[in-house]
Order: C-alpha cells, then structure tokens, then sequence
C-alpha cells in the first residue's frame, strides 16, 4: 500500500475526532445559540447535510496529503510543510 494512501486512511478518524470534538463538546452551544438561523436544526440538535460531511471528511485529509506530504518528503524541512499547510487551511 502507498506511503500517502496509508496517511490518507490514518488521517480520516483523525479528522472526524477533531471535527466531533469541537462541534459537539466545545463550540456546539455557540453554534446552537449564535448560530441558530444558519445552520439546519431537528429540535434542539443540528441536522448536518452527511453526504456534504462525507466529502468534507474525505477532502480535508486528501488536501493535506497533496499539499504536506510532498512537501516533507521532498525537501524534509518541517517549516516548508507548516506553511504549505497553513496555504490548504487558508
């Protein structure tokens, strides 16, 4: 199995525990609160579009994979790859 492929396949639960914790546990009362007019709600919950989810889950760790990876494995120089990551984030 590829080098990236691996990364890509490790870094899917990373995503989706990052993103979990900080929708649910840390911000997911100001999201309700603050947010309450843009986001879809059933009741008190949001109700995420999953299959929009789905992709967001799929892309970000595909993004870092074409942008980072490269990057470390080519010059093996952890700023190069900080900011090339910082450019996929933005």
């Amino acid at each position: 199995m590829p080098h990236g492929l691996k990364v890509f396949l490790a870094l899917i639960p990373i995503v989706v525990i990052i993103d979990y914790l900080w929708l649910a546990r840390i911000m997911g009362d100001f999201y309700r609160s603050e947010l309450s007019v843009l986001v879809r709600k059933q009741g008190a919950a949001l109700d995420p579009v999953l299959w929009a989810a789905v992709m967001v889950y799929l892309c970000i760790p595909a993004g870092i994979v074409l942008f980072v990876l490269p990057r470390v494995a080519l010059q093996n120089m952890p700023v190069s790859s900080l900011i090339w990551g910082f450019v996929f984030g933005m």
